[in-house]
């Protein structure tokens, strides 16, 4: 399957089913695309021509949603049925001009369900040995699948919007 088309006037094609593509989220600047796939993998791709994509582990089920934050598209922050959201920091796989900043904490979505997220444990930090890998900063337990998210960032707080198989969306405020 051909799931990628980067132009109509020169089209670039980037292999990708299976596992099959769920979502995907193309950066602010445009030079990169987050997909979030059916095994839980989330592929990071650049648009440039020549670029590869590259793959990590981000859930244990299927990603229902990717979305980009802030500038430079260090950030990602990912959703799954496997009931959580994520916040990763994906610097070693992006040449972007807005490097990390300050860890957000999340607090408690607007209709009181708790977060139930860590960030601390063996997958939070990362390990200093392996800087080509990605690093989870927020880890969020939610009540059901995620479907859907999007982030709406002002200053150094945070509104990420969450869509799930309820008809139901959560607010989690999260400030640096």
């Amino acid at each position: 399957y051909n799931a990628l088309t980067l132009s109509d006037s020169q089209p670039k094609k980037r292999m990708v089913n299976p596992p099959f593509l769920h979502c995907l989220h193309v950066s602010r600047e445009g030079g990169h695309a987050a997909l979030g796939l059916g095994n839980g993998n989330v592929r990071i791709c650049g648009l440039e021509e020549g670029e590869e994509c590259v793959d990590f582990e981000a859930h244990g089920a299927a990603i229902g949603a990717v979305h980009w934050m802030g500038p430079g598209a260090t950030r990602l922050w990912t959703g799954s049925s496997d009931q959580s959201l994520a916040l990763w920091d994906i610097a070693p796989y992006i040449a972007g001009d807005g490097g990390p900043g300050p860890t957000p904490e999340p607090s408690r979505p607007s209709d009181d369900v708790p977060a139930g997220g860590s960030t601390d444990g063996p997958d939070a930090g990362g390990d200093e040995d392996e800087p080509d890998e990605p690093r989870l900063l927020i880890n969020i337990a939610h009540p059901h699948g995620v479907n859907g998210l999007c982030a709406d960032a002002a200053g150094t707080a945070m509104s990420l919007y969450v869509a799930d198989e309820t008809d139901v969306i959560r607010c989690y405020g999260i400030s640096a």
